[in-house]
Formats: structure tokens, C-alpha cells, sequence
């Protein structure tokens, strides 16, 4: 009997899209197509490996708990009462240092424990140290116009002093979503960057515009006006099947009729 082939995990599935990066169009579309398509489910599981850093495992939390676990358990054990209210400034930064330590552990793995010793060994200061975590968290979280969201500093702090513990744990939970959305971004980019170059324009146009068509969807502008970019991200909408996403880049959808009398 046949061994049960192991999945693969996230890193497998980056490395192995990267290794066409330098190949021709051809093999870089077909890898960029493979990526996208649903029943990959690379997606999910760029989704799941996010929300596992941050929610942890439900069938093992003894043994993975996410890192919003942890920062919760730091700040039961500073509030114990569900309306008393966080009036040190030092006990909330420590509960948000907890909650980005604990993610970059995840995010970073050796890397972080092996920068933390580096960083006493130069004999940094905790306000250093915290710079250098949040310069760590910049690479994986961003806001929607791509700044860097930064958690770690004393003006954060002072945002939540005088909040109930309930409040608190209402931050807590936006936080993880909020890193969890940021996190499946980077690591898509991560595994897709470079897949389509700028100067694939030609032979994306021609090679997108058969499968459009035959999706039922016009473009706005013609496929070759477009950037790389935009091109990329409305080609991976299609595959993906998210025919709202590109209604809202300016698709049209094709009556059966009207893609009759083309022929």
C-alpha cells in the first residue's frame, strides 16, 4: 500500500512557485494559474497557516495556541474583573508586546529568537527592541494603502488606557483579524511575486483574453492598456471564480447571446 502523501505545507508551496521565477512565460503562467485555481486550495491553506498564528489550533491549543491566546491570558492576569479598567500604561504595552512576540515566533521562527539574543548581546534597550519588532511586523502587516501598522509604542498605549478588560479583549480580536487579513496577503505575494513580469504584457493579453471570453466577462480597457499588475490581479479574480471583484474592475458580464453572434 501506497504511503499517504504528506501536504504541503506553506513554505513548500512558495519555494515551489518561486522555482519557475526566472523560467519563461509559459511555465510562469502555468504556475500563477495553478496557484489560484480553487481546487489547489493553496488559498486555504495560506488562510488556515494565518489564522492558526493567531487563533492557534482548535484540535491541539495545548500544544499550539495562538499568539491572541496568549495576549488574552496576559491581560486575565492583570484584570480579573470583565469592567476594571487598564489604568497602567506598562501593562498594556506588555500585553501588546506578548501578542506581537508570540506572532512573529510564528512568522519568523528561528529568525526572531535569534535576533532577540543579537539585541541583548549589543545591550539594546527595551524601546530599541520593540523598534526592531515593530520594523519585523512592518513586512507582514500592512493597511489597505500598504503603511505599516505599528503596535508597539508608547502613543499606542496611551490609546487604551482607561479601557474596561472587555474593550480591551474587543481590541484584541480586531488585532487578530486585522494581522490575520495582512499576513494571507503577504504570504500570496510572496509566493506569486514575480510569476508575471511587466514585460509580459503581450503575451498575458492574448494569453487572458480566450479565458475571459469564454468566462462570459468584457474589461473596460482593452487587456493590453492595462498594467502588469492590474492585469495580474484581475486574471487571478477570474480564476478564482470572484466574478463580483471583477465587476467592480470595470468587467461587464457577456449574454450567451451576445457571445454567440462573436463567433
Amino acid at each position: 500500500m501506497a504511503a499517504k502523501k504528506k501536504p504541503k505545507s506553506v513554505e513548500d508551496i512558495i519555494n515551489d512557485m518561486q522555482s519557475v521565477r526566472d523560467k519563461p512565460f509559459k511555465d510562469r503562467i502555468t504556475k500563477f494559474e495553478e496557484f489560484h485555481k480553487p481546487e489547489a486550495q493553496h488559498g486555504l491553506r495560506f488562510q488556515q497557516h494565518a489564522e492558526y498564528a493567531i487563533w492557534g489550533k482548535p484540535s491541539d491549543r495545548k500544544n499550539y495556541p495562538g499568539a491572541y491566546e496568549h495576549a488574552y491570558q496576559k491581560l486575565d492576569s492583570l484584570v480579573k474583573e470583565d469592567d476594571a479598567k487598564l489604568e497602567k500604561e506598562e501593562d498594556i504595552l506588555s500585553i501588546l508586546e506578548l501578542y506581537v512576540d508570540k506572532f512573529l515566533e510564528k512568522a519568523m521562527g528561528n529568525k526572531f529568537k535569534e535576533a532577540l539574543e543579537h539585541a541583548k548581546e549589543e545591550s539594546l534597550s527595551d524601546d530599541d527592541i520593540r523598534d526592531m519588532k515593530n520594523t519585523f511586523i512592518a513586512n507582514y502587516l500592512r493597511d489597505e494603502r500598504g503603511n505599516p501598522i505599528i503596535y508597539l509604542n508608547k502613543d499606542e498605549a496611551k490609546k487604551h488606557k482607561g479601557k474596561t478588560k472587555m474593550e480591551m479583549i474587543e481590541h484584541l480580536r480586531g488585532m487578530g483579524e486585522e494581522i490575520v487579513k495582512s499576513y494571507h496577503s503577504y504570504l500570496t505575494k510572496k509566493a506569486t511575486e514575480g510569476l508575471i513580469k511587466h514585460y509580459d504584457i503581450p503575451d498575458l493579453a492574448k494569453h487572458v483574453k480566450p479565458k475571459f471570453e469564454d468566462a462570459g466577462f468584457k474589461p473596460d480597457d482593452h487587456y493590453l492598456t492595462k498594467s502588469h499588475a492590474r492585469l495580474e490581479a484581475e486574471y487571478s479574480a477570474l480564476l478564482k471564480g470572484a466574478g463580483e471583484t471583477l465587476q467592480k474592475f470595470g468587467y461587464k458580464k457577456i449574454t450567451k447571446e451576445k457571445k454567440d453572434n462573436k463567433k
